[in-house]
């Protein structure tokens, strides 16, 4: 398969996140997500390999671009402003893209019986006490692969009025590629009655 349509991904969204969104509200989100990935410049997008094509295309997603889409809707849900949530994942996609690669490389790791799996592979962003995320400036990101990695980074950025957001990604990853893998091909427009 050479993509998943943006229907697939949504569905796969709903799949895994049942009680949270609906598939109404989680494609408006994400719509609005494209469109400003469109609207703003840069020398690279956080959901599209090259230039993003215009509006009513029907556009195939890779599977990390699904899951750049995944991990979006996952940092709207915690609360982050939309541009700080394209901003972010339009700098960390060289990281985020070869840890998708290595994951999806490797069978899905389990945790053993009656405990918790370890984080694993995390994206951790840097936050400040009352900052909107509007600025220009970029906040500090980073993909780790084990809990020693993330403390290693935020240690540099411990201070009063700095927090840290932690969205671990590797489980992530493997339940959408199977969500994906099982769901329904939706077609654009009208549909006949059955």
């Amino acid at each position: 398969m050479n993509g998943y349509r943006f229907s697939q991904v949504v569905y796969a969204i709903c799949r895994i996140r049942p009680d949270e969104l609906t598939e109404r509200d989680v494609t408006f989100r994400l719509k609005r997500l494209l469109a400003l990935d469109r609207k703003l410049s840069g020398p690279q997008y956080a959901f599209f390999d090259a230039r993003p094509p215009g509006k009513g295309v029907d556009v195939q997603f890779s599977g990390y671009e699904a899951f750049a889409l995944f991990l979006a809707n996952s940092m709207l849900e915690h609360g982050l402003p939309q541009l700080t949530v394209v901003r972010l994942l339009r700098g960390a996609r060289p990281q985020l893209a070869a840890a998708h690669e290595k994951c999806m490389s490797v069978k899905p790791r389990r945790p053993p019986e009656g405990r918790d799996l370890d984080a694993g592979v995390t994206l951790v962003v840097v936050g400040v006490r009352g900052s909107t995320g509007d600025s220009d400036d970029m906040r500090p990101c980073a993909v780790c692969f084990s809990r020693p990695e993330s403390v290693k980074f935020t240690s540099k950025y411990v201070r009063p009025g700095v927090g840290f957001s932690f969205f671990p990604l590797e489980e992530g990853m493997h339940k959408l590629s199977d969500e994906m893998a099982n769901a329904p091909v939706r077609h654009r427009g009208r549909q006949p009655i059955a």
